[in-house]
């Protein structure tokens, strides 16, 4: 979430570091199988919710940006 990310991103920003977010994005349908896998899986309505919420990285969040979708 670009929340979380901000409060990271500010603070190494305090100490003049570059920045390079890595976002890897997996396809739903194999999420949700390692989901089914888990000794303990995640509820499928919390599931979705947390996907709803997930807000990708944007080039302006850093010096470099790198996608690889599988």
């Amino acid at each position: 979430m670009r929340a979380t990310r901000q409060r990271w991103i500010n603070l190494f920003a305090d100490y003049n570091v570059r920045i390079e977010l890595v976002y890897l994005e997996q396809l739903i349908s194999q999420l949700q199988a390692q989901n089914r896998q888990r000794r303990e899986p995640v509820p499928r309505r919390v599931l979705e919710r947390l996907l709803g919420k997930l807000e990708p990285p944007t080039i302006t969040e850093a010096h470099a940006l790198t996608v690889d979708s599988t």
